[in-house]
């Protein structure tokens, strides 16, 4: 298996192939620290993805998109430090499975890697948890138009 890992921090990507080094012996694991890193990496054959939302050379999720228009079968998962459920739903509409706040424990990124590679979606809790008015298509978790509520995030 190999997985790419793309963060500004190397401290992050370091931590994070550690712990997912767990998942089965011999993984391989690359490293991507900006935009134009992400985007030459993903050329290589790679089983997952694992892309921080607010990276150098990143505007909204144009680099999410990107890499889904390159590598069309290639599993994303979103790791970033934002919580803002509008945010989460943009990112998963952009055709990422999953999105894993950096505040999560380890325990649930490996969990959420697990069913993202067995062909699920990984949506975290507090999304789920969000009553339907506030959840629902179209709105914000303030009730606003998710447009309003985008602005620059709504590149998909």
């Amino acid at each position: 298996m190999k997985i790419l890992i793309a963060d500004d921090h190397r401290l992050i990507i370091d931590a994070v192939a550690d712990k997912l080094s767990e998942l089965e012996p011999g993984i391989e694991f690359v490293a991507a620290v900006d935009a134009r890193e992400l985007l030459e990496r993903v050329g290589e054959p790679l089983d997952l993805a694992l892309v921080d939302l607010s990276m150098p050379g990143a505007d909204g999720l144009s680099h999410i998109q990107q890499v889904r228009q390159r590598c069309p079968d290639l599993p994303i998962i979103v790791l970033s430090g934002q919580e803002d459920p509008a945010v989460m739903r943009d990112v998963l509409d952009c055709g990422a499975q999953g999105y894993i706040p950096k505040a999560y424990s380890p325990a649930v990124m490996v969990s959420a890697v697990r069913l993202v590679m067995a062909g699920g979606v990984y949506v975290p809790p507090m999304l789920l948890s969000m009553s339907g008015r506030d959840a629902g298509p179209g709105a914000d978790a303030a009730g606003q138009p998710a447009e309003a509520a985008r602005g620059r995030w709504a590149t998909c």
